[in-house]
């Protein structure tokens, strides 16, 4: 795995995050 795939990787797995916590708060 190069360093940029690592970046986006984690970025998506940020945006997962936000998304499933921002979901939680609106129920």
């Amino acid at each position: 795995v190069n360093f940029l795939q690592l970046v986006l990787f984690v970025d998506m797995l940020k945006k997962i995050k936000k998304f499933k916590k921002n979901n939680l708060e609106r129920h």
